[in-house]
């Protein structure tokens, strides 16, 4: 994926969580207090390094949410 696939990865999840309830814990929770304007702003200044460390946080976070989900 280049950096701005990446970008526009983390500019949707930045609109909302995938599981309709971020944990008081999830990175994109103060992204999401931005106004659209705001958050495009703050994601194209983000560095690679930093865009791929919430792709990774993301993703482990969904991976543990839905295997709890499946264990119930």
């Amino acid at each position: 994926m280049n950096i701005s696939e990446k970008r526009i990865w983390i500019f949707g999840v930045a609109n909302a969580c995938p599981l309709n309830s971020p944990l008081d814990t999830c990175p994109f929770k103060d992204i999401r207090e931005k106004t659209l304007a705001e958050r495009w702003k703050y994601i194209t200044e983000l560095s690679e390094n930093q865009i791929d460390a919430l792709i990774t946080n993301h993703k482990k976070c969904l991976f543990e949410r839905e295997l709890k989900r499946t264990k119930k």
